[in-house]
Order: structure tokens, then sequence, then C-alpha cells
């Protein structure tokens, strides 16, 4: 038997949180992108943005005076994180069923506690992967004035800009190069993996990443399919005719690592679906694993660790705990008598090298 404040602690509560699975789809963005990077105190923090040098040392005669140089292309980046903060309340009925000496029946209370603990959480990891699959296909993340997430900028009163060049966006004109998708991907004659080695050429001096991840939209398997180059492609990698045979992109393709975006979306506060990649849509990035490109900082938050009320100031602080990113808790409320839980989150995914991504329409 436990009490109803071993039930409730908020360890207990936030073992829920820590056991979620996403909700939404988990296959699109790499699961090293869902791990902090960086944690601050409260909601303010800071990220160095980098555009990087691709200049030269240079030389002077041995034994001369070293030359002063200044460095570019780094500037730091003050932020505020996003902050969300919800509760619910919990079927009164389970109150006494925590409250019972019963032993099965405060089992089951507990467990009715935790799967709605867990629904209800559920919220706050699906906030994390769509404002992912907005910064990378957006290059922003909008809300609105209630704190909905917004699938574009209509409506919107908050803009999180992450500075992702135009010239890196649709055609593809890499720091003013000239563009590269000059052909349509949906005519077959057109030479998609010369297209491709343009702009890996174009990255590398643009940045010094290289493109390794390419999330794309729903035509683009056709596209590839149908594609004379590609074909000529499949004759000298017959092992990857499986993968375009199931409608996928083979992995040994332009040496990237290709995945379907197309059913990245998210339920937005009026019940519709809201997906992010466009069909024709091709998201480049490079290694998530060389994480100089990008980031997820998370925030900190005050929770109560006692669902007891305290008996003075003093008692009441230190009952809280101090909890980075997502965060629940749970207490008992008086009006209505029931039990109330709380969770929430502070973070924030950051594109600290704007320009090595590149958000392509292949369909000029």
């Amino acid at each position: 038997m436990k009490t109803i404040e071993q039930i409730l602690h908020y360890k207990n509560i936030m073992g829920v949180v820590d056991a979620i699975k996403g909700g939404l789809p988990t296959d699109i963005v790499p699961a090293r992108m869902l791990q902090p990077t960086k944690r601050v105190p409260g909601n303010k923090g800071t990220y160095y943005k980098r555009t990087s040098t691709r200049k030269v040392a240079r030389t002077v005669k041995y034994g001369a005076p070293s030359t002063l140089r200044s460095m570019e292309g780094i500037a730091d980046v003050p932020v505020n994180l996003f902050h969300s903060y919800e509760h619910i309340n919990h079927d009164p009925n389970l109150l006494p069923m925590l409250k019972s000496l019963d032993g099965g029946t405060q089992k089951l209370g507990a467990e009715i506690v935790a799967k709605e603990a867990a629904d209800f959480t559920q919220l706050f990891h699906n906030l994390r992967l769509a404002a992912w699959f907005s910064a990378l296909t957006l290059g922003k993340i909008y809300f609105d004035g209630d704190g909905n997430l917004l699938s574009s900028s209509s409506g919107a009163v908050v803009t999180i800009d992450f500075g992702i060049p135009d010239g890196n966006k649709d055609q593809l004109n890499v720091a003013g190069n000239g563009t590269i998708i000059t052909d349509s991907w949906a005519t077959a004659s057109t030479d998609i993996p010369k297209q491709i080695s343009v702009l890996i050429k174009q990255a590398m001096a643009f940045t010094g990443y290289r493109p390794k991840y390419a999330i794309y939209g729903s035509n683009i398997p056709d596209y590839l399919a149908s594609n004379t180059s590609m074909k000529e492609f499949l004759k000298m990698h017959p092992a990857s005719n499986e993968a375009v045979r199931n409608g996928d992109v083979p992995n040994s393709f332009a040496k990237m690592t290709w995945i379907d975006g197309s059913h990245a979306f998210y339920n937005d506060n009026d019940g519709n679906n809201k997906f992010f990649w466009d069909d024709d849509m091709v998201v480049f990035l490079p290694d998530p694993t060389d994480m100089g490109w990008w980031g997820l900082i998370e925030g900190s938050y005050a929770v109560p660790t006692n669902i007891n009320i305290q008996t003075n100031a003093t008692a009441a602080l230190a009952s809280l705990a101090n909890v980075s990113g997502m965060f629940s808790y749970a207490k008992v409320v008086d009006d209505p008598v029931t039990v109330r839980q709380y969770a929430g989150d502070t973070v924030l995914p950051i594109i600290s090298v704007p320009n090595s991504v590149f958000i392509a329409d292949v369909t000029p």
C-alpha cells in the first residue's frame, strides 16, 4: 500500500514523462536532434550563430611580427525559449480510489492516473517534434496569440526565425553562385545526380558542411524511379532496386541518408492535420551527429515536490525542484475536489549554422 503522496509525488509523474514515445512521426527528425545539447536556467539563453570562414591564413616573412586578424562569422545570439504550461483535472472518482485501503483498487487508480498522465504529457513531446518539422521546412517557428503552433506565417504573433538565406531555398541559388535546380526533377531527362553534386560542392564551399541527409516529400520517389540518370545508377547498384520498388530512395544514392518526410504533421487546435513537407520538397541537412550546426536548448522551471500545503514560505521554497526541459507534477485541489496534473516544457530547437540547411523545391 502507498500513500496518496507517494503515488502523486512529482518523481512518479516525471517517470511517466520520461517514458513517453512520440505521438507524431518519430522516424523523420533524427533521434539525436531530440536530445538536449545545452541547458540554461529559466527561459533565456544564448547560442553561437556561425557562418564559418572559407579564407586562408596570410604568410609573413619568417621571424616577422604576426599580423592582426579580425575573426568574422560568429555571432552571440540571445534567445527566449518557448514555454508551455497546461493542466488537466483527473476524474474526481480517482481520489477515493487512490486513498482506498484495498490494494487492488488503489493500484487501478494509480494505473489510471499514469495512463491519463501519459496522454496529457504526449502534447509536449508532440510540440518538440512539430517545432523541428517547422524549423527544417520553413526555417522558422510560428505561434499565434494564444500560443498555438502554426504551420505557416498566417496569423502569427510570435516568429522564431533561424535566418536561413533565400539562396538556400526553392531552386537553390547558393551564395549567389547561380541556380542549381534549373530543370525539374519531374522531367525524366533531368540530370538529378549532377544537381546534387553541384549542391554538395556549393555547400562545402559555403559552410564546410556536406549535405548528408535528404528529407523528402511524397513525389520524390516517383521522380527518381522514372529518371534516366537514376536508372543508370540502379544498373550499377542492383542492391538498391528493392528500395526503389518499395517506393523509397536508396541511401546509396548520392551517398546520403534519404528519409520520407511526407507524413510529418501535427493536429492543430481546430483538429486539422497540418503537414510540413510539400510534395516536391527536399530538405538537405548535414550529418545530425555533428552538433556544430544545430542544437536543442532546454530551460528550467520550478515545480513543487510535495502535494501538501506547506506551513510557511521557507518550507514551500524548500519543496521546489528546478526541472530542466519537460516537467510534470500533480496535487489534490479542493474546487472541485480532485487530482490536478500540471505539465509543461521550456525548450528551443536551434539552427546555429543556417547556411548549412537547404530547403529545395525541385519542380521549378
